[in-house]
């Protein structure tokens, strides 16, 4: 989105997407809502209940790159 010529609309996209009503047609669809309160669909888990990974910010700006790299060594042809 950080190079679409319709910055207002992506906004607005994704002001929607987090909001409570987004979030509710999300879990509507079979997605994990990323909202707490959000009841997520049959069979998932809800935020609360993930363990979410943490890590350094900054230390994975600095190997973006070079993990890329590493991906499609992995995973291409």
């Amino acid at each position: 989105m950080a190079d679409t010529d319709q910055e207002e609309a992506a906004k607005a996209f994704v002001d929607f997407i987090l909001s409570e009503d987004g979030q509710k047609m999300q879990a509507e669809i079979g997605y994990t809502p990323i909202r707490e309160g959000i009841e997520p669909p049959e069979g998932l888990k809800s935020i609360e209940e993930i363990k979410a990974i943490s890590a350094p910010v900054q230390e994975l700006y600095e190997n973006r790159t070079a993990d890329k790299e590493q991906f499609d060594q992995l995973f291409s042809n």
